[in-house]
């Protein structure tokens, strides 16, 4: 697998239609042929609610949030075909959340490492 990728599965992201997001997802892998070369798992809570759904993309350990089906298919296109992280769609500076954000790299880490 080239990339390993975690979609938001929490209570509060589930509410913002992640299951609808897994469909777009996995159809938009189809479409661009990367079906074998990306895994997609549903991950806990992010603790990330006000800026999900959240996607985090692995080895990149890049963090999207305010993910949409339209971003969705940008984001499998341009960063998981290309190459090309989408820079504004980054979350940045997560304050005393960077703790937990270097907690959940470490889980990824274990998880698809």
């Amino acid at each position: 697998m080239k990339y390993s990728v975690a979609i938001c599965a929490g209570a509060d992201c589930s509410k913002r239609n992640t299951s609808q997001l897994i469909t777009v997802l996995e159809q938009a892998l189809r479409d661009e042929g990367l079906e074998g070369d990306v895994l997609l798992r549903p991950a806990a809570c992010s603790k990330l609610c006000e800026l999900g759904p959240t996607l985090i993309i692995y080895p990149d350990r890049v963090w999207y949030g305010g993910v949409t089906p339209e971003r969705l298919q940008r984001i499998v296109r341009e960063h998981l075909k290309y190459g090309n992280p989408i820079r504004e769609w980054i979350t940045k500076d997560l304050g005393k959340r960077d703790t937990y954000r270097q907690d959940v790299n470490n889980y990824l880490d274990k998880l698809f490492g």
